[in-house]
């Protein structure tokens, strides 16, 4: 089970001025390099990445995909390959993170992908890709609410993410 408790309203400083134009703030916070852009100059981050060894390769990168001025997705890539191991997605836009990625191995296909698919707040979808081979070979569903998936099903479908 995932813990959805990540803020996705960015902090007040790293809000930008509304200007009309496309900006990108480079600033350094206990060591870290955070780059902020406002592409359509309104005020809202829509793209933040942090740098935490400033090595030039984002460790952590935030996206605000519908410009209500908070951010939508996230995604960690910790060892700095370009792929993260972790995703997390708001696809429904209330503000709260429904859709959950697993890629322990950063190849590019999820070994685990976990949804909200009713909003509550709590995982009730599961999907596995067992062998890494990019196709979904378990999936399990919590049908009655209760946090424990009590449908399984077997199938080898392509993931959605």
């Amino acid at each position: 089970m995932t813990d959805d408790t990540f803020d996705p309203t960015p902090p007040p400083d790293l809000r930008t001025e509304e200007t009309g134009f496309a900006t990108h703030d480079v600033s350094y916070h206990e060591g870290q390099r955070r780059d902020t852009f406002d592409f359509d100059g309104d005020g809202n981050v829509d793209l933040l990445t942090i740098d935490r060894d400033d090595d030039g390769q984002a460790e952590i990168i935030a996206r605000d995909r519908d410009d209500d001025g908070r951010f939508d997705e996230l995604q960690y890539d910790w060892n700095e390959t370009g792929t993260a191991e972790f995703t997390a997605r708001d696809t429904d836009d209330d503000g709260r993170y429904d859709t959950f990625s697993h890629d322990t191995n950063e190849n590019g296909h999820p070994e685990r992908v976990e949804v909200d698919t009713d909003g509550n707040g709590q995982v009730d979808h599961w999907e596995y890709d067992r062998n890494d081979d990019g196709r979904v070979d378990d999936i399990y569903d919590d049908t009655n609410g209760d946090g424990r998936p009590d449908r399984h099903t077997t199938t080898h479908v392509r993931s959605r993410l």
